[in-house]
C-alpha cells in the first residue's frame, strides 16, 4: 500500500505530489500577515474563499499537536455549496473523514474544522461554550458586528500558540458599516478596538489570472452590471452601497462624547422590548432648539419585564435621572395581556411608576415608513448643518446597529417592502428611536413645512419646553 504524504512549503499544498494550492500573490500576503483579525477581499474573483480554506488547512496541520476550528457562513445551503463541497472535491480521501450530521471535518493528525452557520444574532448563542484556536468567516459582510465579536470571544485557547480570526468579503450586506469601520478606514470607535490589529489585503478578479484566462466572459458580465454593483463587485469600492438603510449616517456627525444634560431639556425614555432578543431602552434629551440627544442606555437580554424594569429603575435613581423623565414611549406590542396572568406589559411598568410626567406610559405609533422618514430627517445633515438627532458614545448599541441596518430585500415574486428595512436584523434601537421622534409635539422649526408628515398635537399639556 502506497504511502501518502502532505508536504506544504512556502504556502503550497500538495498531496501526494499534486499541488492543490499555490497562492497568487494577494493570496500569499493574507497568509503571512501577522495581524490577529485579516481579511482578503474587496472586489469578486480574488479567490478569497479557496485562500480561507487553505488558511484552514495549513492552520490545521501547522503544529504537532491538532487544532479545534471552525468556518462560519450565514447559513448552512451557502456553507455547504462554497466552502464543505471544494474542500470535499480537492483534499484526498485518505486525509480527512466528514461527518454530514455533525457537519465536522476530522483531519488524520486529529484536527477538526466545524462548519457553521448563523443567520440571526441569537442563533450565535448556540456556540456558547465552544472553544476554538481559530475561526473563519467566509463573506463578513453578511454578519452583523454583534455575531462578529460574540463569535471571536469563542477563539480561546491554552495551547502555546496565537489564535487568529480570518475570512474574506465584497463590500454590501448587512455588516457592510462595521467591516469597513474595522478593516479598512480604520475609524471603528469601539471600546477596546486596535487598529494594528486588523488587516486588509485587497484582491480582486485583476489579481487572479487563472480566471481571467478560463472565465473571460466573467468579467464582461462585472462590466455590465450597474454602476454601484460594479464598482463594490469590480473594483471592490467600500463608499459605494446600495442597500444601506440610512445612508445620512456619518459617525463624526452623528456621536458625540458624553455630557450632563441641562436642567431645562425635556427627557423621554424609549422602550422596545425583548426576552431573547434584546430589550432596548434608551434616554433621550430634547433641547430647546427641538434638537434630540440619545444619551442614556440599556440593552440587555434574558431576563423578564419585571426584573428589567426594577433594574432599569435602580440604575436611573442611582444616576439622578429618574425623577427628571417626562413620559416613556414604548413598543405597541407591550399592550397585549399575557395569557397566564391577565395583565399586559404596560400595565407592569406604570405599577413600578413609568408612567413619569403623563401618568401613563405612552405606546409607540407603529406607522413604520412615516416613521423611518421622520428619523431620516433627524439624521440628515448639510455641509453647513447639525444633524438633529445626536447619540452619545456610550449608546454602544445604538451605534453599532443603525448605522448597518438595511433595505428589505423581497424575494422573487413577493411584494415590495422598498419604504421599510429588513426585521431580520438587530433593529430594536432604530425601532424605539422611531416611537420617540413619532411622539413629539412639535418638530423641529426647519421641518415644520414637510409635507410627508403631520405630527399631531397630543392631549396632554406637556410641561417643560413644548
Amino acid at each position: 500500500m502506497a504511502e501518502h504524504s502532505l508536504n506544504i512549503k512556502d504556502l503550497k499544498i500538495e498531496f501526494d505530489g499534486k499541488v492543490i494550492y499555490d497562492p497568487l500573490p494577494q493570496q500569499r500576503k493574507f497568509h503571512l500577515s501577522p495581524a490577529k483579525y485579516r481579511l482578503l477581499g474587496g472586489a469578486v474573483g480574488g479567490g478569497k474563499t479557496f485562500a480561507l480554506i487553505a488558511e484552514a488547512v495549513m492552520r490545521s496541520v501547522k503544529y504537532d499537536f491538532p487544532l479545534t476550528g471552525a468556518i462560519f457562513r450565514r447559513s448552512f445551503p451557502e456553507l455547504e455549496a462554497t466552502i464543505i463541497r471544494t474542500m470535499i472535491e480537492i483534499l484526498p480521501n485518505w486525509f480527512y473523514k466528514y461527518n454530514q450530521q455533525s457537519h465536522i471535518m476530522t483531519f488524520k493528525n486529529g484536527s477538526i474544522i466545524e462548519f457553521c452557520y448563523a443567520e440571526t444574532d441569537t442563533d450565535v448563542t448556540r456556540y456558547q461554550s465552544r472553544e476554538w484556536d481559530w475561526l473563519g468567516i467566509d463573506e463578513l459582510t453578511h454578519f452583523s458586528e454583534y455575531q462578529f465579536t460574540y463569535l471571536g470571544t469563542r477563539v480561546r485557547t491554552v495551547k502555546p500558540i496565537n489564535t487568529k480570526i480570518f475570512g474574506g468579503t465584497n463590500p454590501g450586506g448587512r455588516g457592510h458599516q462595521f467591516v469597513k469601520e474595522r478593516f479598512i478606514t480604520k475609524k471603528c470607535t469601539a471600546e477596546k478596538y486596535n487598529p494594528n490589529d486588523y488587516d486588509f489585503i485587497p484582491a480582486g478578479i485583476y489579481d487572479n489570472p487563472y480566471l481571467m484566462k478560463n472565465n473571460p466572459d466573467y468579467l464582461s458580465n462585472l462590466e455590465m452590471l450597474p454602476e454601484k454593483e460594479r464598482k463594490a463587485l469590480l473594483e471592490g469600492n467600500w463608499d459605494i452601497f446600495e442597500g444601506i438603510f440610512f445612508p445620512e449616517w456619518d459617525t463624526s456627525k452623528h456621536v458625540v462624547d458624553d455630557f450632563d444634560i441641562p436642567e431645562g431639556w425635556q427627557i423621554i425614555m424609549g422602550w422596545d422590548d425583548g426576552t431573547r432578543e434584546p430589550r432596548s431602552v434608551h434616554l433621550y434629551a430634547v433641547d430647546n432648539d427641538q434638537r434630540v440627544w440619545c444619551f442614556w442606555e440599556y440593552y440587555e437580554r434574558n431576563e423578564n419585564l419585571a426584573e428589567a424594569a426594577k433594574n432599569i429603575k435602580k440604575r436611573l435613581k442611582s444616576e439622578g435621572l429618574w425623577g427628571r423623565i417626562y413620559k416613556c414611549v414604548v413598543d405597541p406590542s407591550m399592550k397585549r395581556t399575557d395569557s397566564q396572568t391577565g395583565i399586559s406589559s404596560i400595565e407592569v411598568l406604570e405599577s413600578l411608576g413609568y408612567g413619569f410626567g403623563i401618568g401613563n406610559v405612552e405606546l409607540g405609533n407603529n406607522k413604520r415608513v412615516e416613521g423611518w422618514r421622520v428619523m431620516k430627517s433627524y439624521l440628515t445633515h448639510k455641509p453647513y448643518e447639525e444633524p438633529l438627532l445626536k447619540f452619545s458614545k456610550s449608546c454602544t448599541n445604538s451605534v453599532r446597529t443603525i448605522p448597518q441596518l438595511r433595505y428589505y430585500q423581497p424575494r422573487s415574486g413577493a411584494s415590495s417592502k422598498r419604504e421599510d428595512l429588513d426585521t431580520t436584523q438587530e433593529d430594536h434601537a432604530a425601532d424605539e428611536c422611531r416611537y420617540v421622534l413619532m411622539s413629539l409635539d412639535r418638530l423641529p422649526s426647519r421641518f415644520e413645512s414637510s409635507t410627508y408628515t403631520q405630527v399631531k398635537k397630543r392631549e396632554y399639556n406637556p410641561k417643560t419646553i413644548y
